[in-house]
């Protein structure tokens, strides 16, 4: 069968798993390290909590972790470097 003659159901929704690891966690946050996802949990009370998937194992609802970044805010890219964007926004300027 060649490749053309495939047929794909368009019908069908992709799999999406529920829940995710640590290190899947960090990729999605933006490459951040496991001690980053740890600090931030004690940060940030609104931070996606993990569940217990076994006696050795916790894992993250991946719903929970979209929603959450979803809800932080929006910040808009203005080329500057970081002693350039802290002298802006100590004159007052917006990030």
């Amino acid at each position: 069968m060649k490749e053309s003659e495939v047929n794909v159901r368009t019908d069908i929704p992709a799999f999406e798993p529920e829940l995710m690891n640590i290190k899947q966690l960090g990729v999605m946050c933006g490459n951040r390290s496991r001690h980053w996802v740890y600090a931030q949990m004690r940060r940030d009370p609104a931070f996606p909590r993990p569940v217990q998937v076994s006696p050795c194992s916790v894992a993250w609802r991946v719903r929970e972790v979209r929603e959450y970044l979803d809800r932080l805010p929006r910040r808009e890219l203005t080329g500057l470097s970081g002693p350039e964007l802290r002298v802006q926004m100590a004159k007052g300027g917006a990030a």
